[in-house]
């Protein structure tokens, strides 16, 4: 399992935001059509295995903004601790790296105080960004009910079922409950102490800095441990592709215990 950007291609899309080059590789769309006609199923109002072609649409949408925020907040703190950000939104999501040798500030990430805190702050930026934008997804629901004079709008929009809804409404609830699945939902996920994932780069840092001669070995234990116990939930639950997703994963670890790197480095 690689986790490393794949090759730039002439179908790619490229630009940049506060000077950090982004490139979105072909394949991201691939996997957010996928992923947005998973959504489409979930809010469809017409028979069961339909997809909403308009929730699929916003479905994309949000999960392109939601991918770039996170990673720019990975790439912001890069810039913050010296580093030349870039950039790569692909089929796996999105990819930060660095140029190493960049130092717009004359300072130096490895001489930026503790680089251990240093890289665990780079690690929590991105999904600290995205809880960010769950949160002002909400805080707009909420003034756009006072302003309106409905000040529950956001509890209506956010409470089960979609049967009294009027079209332009159930878009709203759509928009609304995908930014927050995938801002708050993914981004506890990310959390988790398994590796590549942000968490499991937050604990790599925290066993190298407990212990410098083992703590990479530990690190990889327990994050197959977390991840057989996803995969537990996942297997008692029917998601099958959390199954499969830290099946990838505890593989990797396990590759890597045995000499091999297959994460093609460190990715956030």
């Amino acid at each position: 399992m690689n986790l490393s950007a794949p090759q730039p291609t002439s179908y790619d899309i490229q630009f940049s935001v506060f000077g950090i080059p982004v490139r979105i590789s072909v394949y991201f769309w691939i996997m957010a059509f996928l992923l947005g006609y998973q959504f489409g199923q979930a809010f469809s109002r017409g028979d069961v295995g339909t997809s909403d072609p308009r929730v699929v649409v916003i479905a994309i949408v949000v999960i392109f903004l939601s991918i770039l925020i996170h990673e720019l907040g990975h790439a912001v703190f890069m810039r913050w601790y010296g580093f030349s950000p870039q950039i790569t939104l692909y089929h796996f999501g999105g990819l930060a790296s660095y140029d190493p040798g960049f130092s717009p500030h004359g300072a130096s990430y490895r001489r930026a105080g503790n680089s251990t805190w240093a890289r665990i702050a780079i690690s929590f930026a991105g999904p600290l960004a995205g809880f960010c934008f769950a949160g002002l997804t909400f805080l707009i629901l909420v003034g756009a009910g006072y302003l309106s004079g409905r000040p529950p709008l956001a509890l209506e929009l956010l409470r089960p079922g979609n049967e009294v809804l009027g079209s332009g409404t159930h878009a709203i609830r759509a928009l609304v409950w995908i930014i927050l699945l995938i801002n708050i939902g993914w981004g506890i996920l990310n959390l988790l102490p398994v590796y590549p994932l942000d968490g499991g780069q937050i604990a790599r840092e925290l066993f190298l800095w407990f212990n410098r001669i083992n703590g990479l070995q530990y690190s990889l234990y327990a994050s197959m441990v977390f991840a057989g116990l996803v995969i537990l939930y996942g297997a008692n639950s029917g998601e099958s592709f959390l199954v499969i997703m830290f099946a990838l994963l505890a593989m990797g670890n396990y590759q890597q215990l045995s000499g091999g790197n297959s994460f093609g480095g460190r990715p956030w």
